[in-house]
């Protein structure tokens, strides 16, 4: 593909075949150890087993330890997956930590924070799954105890009266390399 600028043509080598996007807005808390969907995903349906697919996510986190009166942190685990034409392996494919740490006696551990991650998947050929649906998840792990990480929490905000409707999304961008 060419665009014609008034300093000449400029030859672009990418195409975008397709956009799925997922807005999520139901709140989820993850208290367990273990990974566990979030309730996050979309699904895309490659048209051709050469192209990409980019993921971005965007999620509205809170973690929280308020149920203990020992320690003064917290922390959880996400990662993306990856799973091909409905299947239930969960292949992750990026992941990271949220958390905090804090000193005193405070009485409230909560922090509330925005994550965002990207990741690429492809070409399909080769083994790869070729042209079939492929779904992508957030998941969470690494709680337990008082340990846990919520998504869309709404936490109240001062000053707007209630509290608002935190979205989480998830966006699949196949292109053509």
């Amino acid at each position: 593909m060419s665009i014609n600028y008034p300093e000449g043509w400029q030859n672009y080598h990418s195409r975008i075949i397709q956009i799925q996007t997922s807005n999520y807005t139901t709140v989820y808390t993850h208290t367990a150890t273990a990974f566990a969907n979030t309730g996050l995903s979309c699904t895309i349906t490659p048209t051709n087993e050469s192209n990409r697919i980019l993921i971005l996510v965007n999620a509205n986190l809170q973690v929280n330890n308020n149920g203990n009166t020992t320690y003064y942190e917290g922390e959880a685990q996400y990662r993306l997956t990856a799973s091909i034409s409905g299947s239930t392996q969960n292949n992750p494919m990026y992941g990271g930590t949220q958390g905090f740490r804090i000193t005193g006696h405070a009485q409230s551990k909560k922090l509330f924070s925005t994550m965002s991650m990207q990741a690429g998947d492809g070409p399909f050929s080769g083994g790869g799954g070729g042209t079939a649906a492929r779904t992508y998840r957030l998941q969470f792990g690494g709680g337990g105890g008082s340990f846990s990480i919520s998504l869309n929490s709404q936490p109240f905000y001062h000053g707007t009266g209630s509290n608002p409707n935190e979205v989480s999304n998830i966006t699949c961008i196949e292109y053509e390399a």
